[in-house]
C-alpha cells in the first residue's frame, strides 16, 4: 500500500496575507455596492437641503434659542422669511381692528413647517380657513413655531412673543417629542449641523434607512399581529419623572397665562405623520389629552380623528427622507382642527359674539 502524500503546508505568513486579500475584496466590493446605492438614491430621490443660518444661540437664556429676526433661509428645501419680530411669515397687524380675529400659533417643527413654504403651513392655511368662514370678519395669524422646541420653551415662547401681540385665540400644535428635556434637539434644528449630523445627514442612503427600516418592521408586525405603543417615548411621560413634571407644569402655565389674559386657549395633538390604525403612540397622546381635560382645556387628537377616517400620514410626506407633511397634509390638518375649533372653542369662550360664522357652518 502506497502511503498519501500529504499536502504542504502553507506557511502562516502567507495564509494570513491570504486572509488580508479576500477581506480586502470583500470590503472593497462592498464599498463600491454602497456607493453605487449611494448614487442611485441620490439621483432618483435627492435631499431637500438647508442653506443660510436660521436660528441663533441665546446663551444663559432659558430658552436657549430663537429664529434670527431678518433673515431669509432655504430649510429643508423650501424659503423661509423670519420677520424683524422673530417669526415665520408676515407680522401680526396691530390690534387697531373688531373685525380682525389674531391667532398666535405656538409649537415645533410641526408648526414652523419643515420644508413648506411660508403659504403652505398650518398657521396660514388656518387664517384662510376662518376668513372663509368668517361672517363680516377676516382672521390673521402669527406662526411662532420653532424647529425642535419642547413645551417648556413653547410655553416661554408663548409668554415673552406670543401674549405681547395681543391675541383673540392661541393654538398649541403639541408633537410627541414635545415632552422630551429640554435643548436634545438643538443641534438638529440648525441648518449649519455639527459633526454627527453631517456625516449621518451627508449620506442619502443613510437618511433612507433611517425612515424606511421603521416602515419595513411596522409592516412585519402588523402581519405577525403584534401591536407596538408608544415607541421610543413612553419614557418621557411617566407620573413623577422629571420630563413629564417639566411638561405638566408647562401645559398648566400656558393655560394661565392665557386664562389671566382672557384669550382661549386650545391644543391639537399632531402625530408622527404614519399609517393611524394602530397608533404607535396612542398613549403618549392620551396621557397629555387627560392631563389637557383635568385643565379644561379643548384638545383635539388628530391621530385618533384620521385614524376613523382611514388616513395613512405617510401619503403625505415632503420626501422619503423626510417625515414633516406637505402643504395637502396641513390642508388635511386645518381641514380637521377647524370644525373643532368651532364647535369645542367658540360656544366655550363666547367668541361667536366676536366673531360670528356664516350661517351654513353653524
Amino acid at each position: 500500500m502506497t502511503e498519501k502524500s500529504t499536502p504542504p503546508k502553507i506557511p502562516l505568513p502567507m495564509r494570513v496575507r491570504v486572509w488580508m486579500t479576500n477581506l480586502a475584496l470583500v470590503v472593497s466590493s462592498l464599498a463600491v455596492a454602497l456607493l453605487l446605492t449611494e448614487g442611485i438614491i441620490r439621483f432618483f430621490f435627492p435631499i431637500k437641503q438647508n442653506e443660510g443660518h436660521l436660528l441663533e444661540d441665546l446663551s444663559g437664556d432659558p430658552i436657549q434659542y430663537r429664529l434670527i429676526p431678518r433673515v431669509d433661509a432655504i430649510y429643508y428645501g423650501a424659503p423661509v422669511t423670519v420677520n424683524s419680530n422673530g417669526y415665520r411669515g408676515m407680522e401680526l397687524p396691530n390690534a387697531t381692528s373688531e373685525e380682525v380675529l389674531r391667532v398666535v400659533v405656538v409649537g415645533d417643527s410641526m408648526t414652523f413647517g419643515n420644508g413648506v413654504g411660508e403659504k403652505e403651513t398650518y398657521p396660514y392655511q388656518l387664517e384662510e380657513w376662518f376668513s372663509d368662514h368668517a361672517s363680516g370678519w377676516s382672521a390673521s395669524s402669527a406662526n411662532l413655531g420653532v424647529p425642535s422646541y419642547n413645551t417648556e420653551q413653547v410655553a416661554i415662547q408663548l409668554e415673552e412673543m406670543g401674549l405681547p401681540l395681543e391675541p383673540d385665540l392661541v393654538i398649541y400644535g403639541f408633537f410627541v417629542n414635545d415632552a422630551a428635556p429640554k435643548g436634545t434637539a438643538i443641534s438638529w434644528a440648525r441648518p449649519d449641523p455639527g459633526i454627527i449630523q453631517s456625516l449621518t445627514e451627508g449620506s442619502y442612503l443613510i437618511r433612507f434607512l433611517q425612515n424606511q427600516i421603521p416602515l419595513l418592521l411596522t409592516t412585519v408586525r402588523k402581519g405577525l399581529g403584534i401591536t407596538a405603543r408608544s415607541e421610543g417615548y413612553i419614557e418621557y411621560f411617566r407620573e413623577g419623572t422629571p420630563t413629564w413634571n417639566a411638561c405638566q407644569n408647562s401645559l398648566q402655565s400656558m393655560r394661565n397665562l392665557c386664562q389671566d389674559a382672557g384669550i382661549p386657549f386650545a391644543v391639537v395633538l399632531i402625530p408622527f405623520w404614519v399609517d393611524f390604525e394602530n397608533y404607535p403612540w396612542e398613549d403618549c397622546h392620551r396621557i397629555v389629552a387627560d392631563e389637557l381635560e383635568e385643565l379644561n382645556v379643548p384638545v383635539l387628537d388628530l391621530a385618533q380623528a384620521w385614524a376613523d377616517e382611514g388616513v395613512n400620514g405617510r401619503d403625505y410626506w415632503i420626501d422619503i427622507h423626510q417625515s414633516h407633511p406637505t402643504g395637502e397634509g396641513y390642508r388635511l390638518l386645518v381641514d380637521t382642527v377647524g370644525p373643532f375649533l368651532l364647535d369645542q372653542v367658540w360656544p366655550q369662550y363666547s367668541l361667536h359674539e366676536k366673531f360670528p360664522i356664516q350661517e351654513n357652518e353653524r
